[in-house]
């Protein structure tokens, strides 16, 4: 056996972000499954054959490379767009070399000229959301994207806009401290993102490398990489009291790759157990749901206790959530408790980002839109008066 280490170079990537990593031996056909971390260097035993290495990040780009291992031999796996890397390094030497090049600096500025966060928590009535004062943990301009923490934020909505930042919302998981990060990408300005990419991740490992690879997708058609992240998630839902974030994450994984089989009585103890997490209920909303005969009192019930607490955190769970108002309608137009949590998401379904892993939506908490707005932070409604934000970078 020889030690392939590959180093994930991922300028854009969030560093120590969990992806899945494949390594085909292409003389034999096996494939080897692991996790590696942005910006880091992971170590495979490998045998000596030829290899071709890829991970898929988040965002969706593709990372690829060969290898031809003789005793020890190291990839680099890297964005192979000229373009991309010319922009990388122009900001690079922009960070690092701002005196001889305060152009480039103004320009790297620039990009997130104006830029503000806004932290929202729901209010009493659970339905209607207050801007409330926090501060950004190392906020940080580093090379193509912004980065900083916030603490004891779980359950809140995080809004961010700027000059050319388009105004949109990503509901925080349930933990103690999230790392946010706005990308700069210059994609698809005229879609949903607009040149920007908002995203958060929790310091929850097992979770974390579960999301990437739902996000990722399978990369090759090997059952065995299906089946330890379905082992995973099922590991991770039974660990519920330890980590629920975990139990969570686990809980829609197994139902996207529906798996009923391993969820036993789990997700129904979620909901028990922990109430006060909406995702609790909708991940049990989806079991019921893809039961041969729903339980449709049940399903009822746990609509209104998610919406009781909020929103769901990730984008399956409003999937789930709003998919299970519609088919209860459908069965009971008369159920007036269904009508109004239909009514209630309507707004948010029309603004979300369906491709983001976080419940993310244009507009603000108590007005999700499906219009782009950018600039500065509006005023409260029915008042003169600005919510309270953080100006993340000045012009």
């Amino acid at each position: 056996m020889s030690a392939l280490t590959v180093f994930l170079d991922a300028p854009h990537a969030l560093k120590g972000s969990v992806v899945p990593l494949e390594v085909l031996d292409l003389q034999s056909g096996h494939t080897f499954h692991t996790l590696a971390h942005c910006g880091m260097v992971t170590t495979v035993d490998v045998k000596e054959d030829p290899l071709y290495v890829r991970a898929k990040l988040v965002d969706g780009q593709v990372l690829t490379a060969f290898a031809d291992v003789h005793d020890n031999a190291h990839v680099i796996l890297k964005p192979h767009s000229t373009a991309f890397e010319d922009e990388q390094q122009s900001m690079d030497n922009a960070a690092t070399n701002s005196s001889a090049c305060p152009a480039l600096e103004d320009e790297v500025a620039a990009l997130y000229g104006g830029s503000w966060a806004r932290l929202w928590r729901l209010s009493a009535n659970q339905r209607s959301w207050t801007s409330v004062p926090f501060e950004p943990i190392a906020l940080e301009l580093r090379a193509g994207a912004l980065q900083w923490g916030v603490a004891e934020a779980g359950g809140c909505a995080l809004q961010v806009g700027g000059d050319r930042i388009a105004h949109r919302c990503i509901l925080l998981p349930p933990t103690d401290q999230v790392t946010i990060t706005l990308t700069y990408t210059g994609e698809d300005e005229l879609g949903f993102n607009a040149g920007y990419v908002l995203q958060a991740h929790s310091g929850d490992e097992r979770a974390e490398a579960l999301l990437a690879y739902n996000a990722a997708g399978q990369l090759t058609a090997a059952q065995i990489i299906a089946d330890h992240y379905d082992a995973l998630a099922e590991s991770m839902l039974h660990d519920k009291v330890s980590s629920q974030i975990g139990a969570i994450v686990g809980g829609y994984h197994l139902l996207r790759s529906r798996a009923l089989g391993q969820t036993y009585e789990w997700p129904k103890n979620l909901a028990d157990w922990f109430p006060q997490l909406p995702d609790a209920a909708v991940v049990r909303i989806g079991q019921l749901l893809q039961a041969s005969e729903p339980d449709q009192e049940e399903v009822r019930v746990r609509i209104c206790q998610a919406l009781a607490v909020g929103l769901p955190s990730y984008s399956d769970g409003l999937r789930w959530l709003y998919r299970a108002t519609e088919l209860l309608l459908a069965v009971n137009p008369g159920s007036k408790d269904v009508a109004a949590a239909y009514k209630y998401l309507r707004p948010y379904v029309n603004a979300a980002d369906w491709d983001a892993v976080l419940t993310t939506f244009r507009g603000e908490p108590n007005g999700p839109t499906v219009e782009q707005q950018t600039g500065p932070p509006g005023v409260i409604e029915g008042t003169q008066e600005a919510a309270p934000f953080v100006l993340l970078n000045g012009p």
